[in-house]
């Protein structure tokens, strides 16, 4: 007897079901249900709720687990025979999304490699070992049932369906094999050892590439990954060391989105380098330090990296002032402890506008009398400003706030500027005293200057309250508005947006 048809039409009933979560409880209730309620629609259900698979939390049903057990067995084993039954075997093509936390336990039964090996679909794989916290060898799984399971995994990376790798806190993992099918990737190095790859384009058959392109490169996001090396590929071609055996040398000049993230003023350098070997080509980046002086030497490694794309575009500008392709530049100060981060932004957009490694008064001045000075960031329409700012130390000293008044005022300088964003995050490291006096955020810190007396002052008396907070946040806005005259002018004629966004 066959299955009634439903009453809406098929494809929106898809459209439904395909817009359904099933890590929402009572989304996955509502799939279960359909899915049993017609023949017709128990496909379509399993492909959502089997889209994503998530085996890496071994807690996930704790309330059924016994003192003794080890690894997630209630998840892998049930999974694994799964996704073999002759029944059911066909969810396994419906699995897209593969994260797995590997035990030492799950490998003698072989549960692992039958899962691996019955996903015809994969599209993308995230894999750790417990524990994260150490790092594991891949090549120590060599014998018996864990080399099945690296045998699995490796027929997986040369799968023509997978196009993203994800590993955390794994040494010597066989990317070699993976990457070998790409002609351009992209690349996340959050931390050391954890690695993400996607492909976004693949190799011509048959073909030999002696590095491999980037097209969007981030790292350093948790903790810088690695020392950074270039590597000469012939030619006078400089190429970066990858970040694993077996990967080809990475060429950044192809890079087009850029996020660097130093927590360390050592690591400075290193993120230099990768900004030098991109020859001018990003068009996004996002420059994330926590020492405001880390910013130094940024705008040096841009205008070095830019010779190349100078002389090889049609456009035409002073050949004695490279440019840039930049269209979006994100700066962040991700510290407090800085009284004024924001005079180490100015003096590097002041370098970079410039075209020199004069000092800022130097490159103001010469702006004012060259009228036809030659822009470095003619293509440049967005620029986002992010600081971190102790509630001590408010508000911005004036004198830095117009230096970047005149400097992005100046349309020689940022003649594509459109969007100015900035947002100030600010901090107060005690609480608010309980008997209705203020207290100063540091010990032993000089007393406020007396820009920052009078109201501000009068605005941190009393118990911490939501109004407080936006009260103070209003006045410093304010007060921070007021030194950008020629930006807000530029505002109220259209030519410039400024968003200014303050966070407690």
């Amino acid at each position: 007897m066959s299955s009634p048809s439903p009453a809406l039409p098929l494809d929106i009933l898809t459209t439904i079901i395909e817009d359904l979560s099933p890590s929402i409880p009572a989304e996955l209730h509502t799939l279960r249900s359909l899915a049993l309620s017609s023949k017709l629609l128990t496909p379509l259900c399993q492909r959502v709720i089997f889209k994503r698979v998530d085996l890496r939390n071994r807690y996930r049903i704790r309330r059924q687990y016994k003192p003794g057990m080890t690894g997630p067995g209630e998840l892998v084993k049930p999974f694994a025979r799964l996704v073999s039954s002759p029944s059911s075997k066909h969810i396994g093509s419906y699995v897209l999304h593969l994260s797995y936390k590997a035990y030492g336990s799950d490998m003698s039964d072989g549960a692992p490699s039958t899962i691996l090996s019955s996903l015809t679909a994969l599209r993308s794989l995230h894999f750790s070992w417990f524990p994260e916290d150490r790092p594991f060898d891949f090549n120590t799984l060599s014998t018996g049932p864990k080399k099945l399971f690296r045998d699995a995994i490796e027929a997986q990376l040369r799968s023509e369906h997978l196009l993203q790798v994800t590993t955390l806190n794994i040494r010597n993992f066989p990317f070699g094999v993976f990457v070998d099918r790409a002609s351009l990737i992209d690349l996340v190095e959050e931390a050391p050892l954890t690695v993400q790859l996607s492909i976004v384009s693949l190799k011509p058959a048959l073909s030999i590439q002696p590095c491999i392109q980037l097209r969007h490169y981030a790292l350093g996001s948790i903790s810088w990954p690695r020392r950074i090396l270039d590597v000469d590929i012939g030619g006078g071609k400089m190429c970066l060391q990858p970040p694993s055996v077996g990967i080809p040398p990475l060429d950044v000049s192809s890079t087009k989105r850029a996020l660097i993230c130093v927590k360390e003023q050592i690591n400075s350098v290193e993120a230099e380098k990768v900004i030098r070997c991109a020859k001018g080509g990003i068009e996004e980046l996002s420059y994330q330090v926590t020492e405001a002086s880390s910013f130094r030497g940024l705008a040096q490694a841009l205008l070095s990296s830019s010779s190349s794309s100078s002389s090889s575009s049609t456009l035409v500008y002073s050949s004695s002032s490279p440019y840039l392709l930049l269209t979006t530049l994100e700066l962040s100060h991700t510290s407090d402890s800085e009284r004024d981060p924001l005079s180490y932004i100015a003096d590097e957009l002041a370098l970079l506008s410039s075209g020199s490694s004069s000092s800022f008064t130097s490159s103001i001045t010469a702006s004012a009398d060259t009228p036809h000075l030659s822009a470095t960031l003619p293509h440049l329409h967005t620029l986002s400003l992010s600081l971190m700012l102790l509630l001590a130390h408010a508000p911005l000293p004036a004198k830095s706030l117009r230096k970047l008044d005149e400097l992005l005022s100046d349309r020689r300088r940022f003649p594509s500027l459109k969007t100015l964003s900035i947002e100030i995050t600010v901090i107060k490291r005690r609480r608010w005293s309980a008997n209705g006096e203020s207290e100063d955020e540091d010990e032993g810190a000089s007393s406020p200057s007396s820009e920052r007396e009078g109201s501000l002052q009068a605005l941190l008396i009393g118990v911490f309250d939501e109004r407080k907070v936006q009260a103070v946040l209003d006045h410093l806005k304010a007060r921070h508005l007021a030194s950008l005259p020629r930006l807000m002018g530029m505002q109220s004629e259209g030519v410039v947006e400024v968003q200014y966004n303050s966070i407690w």
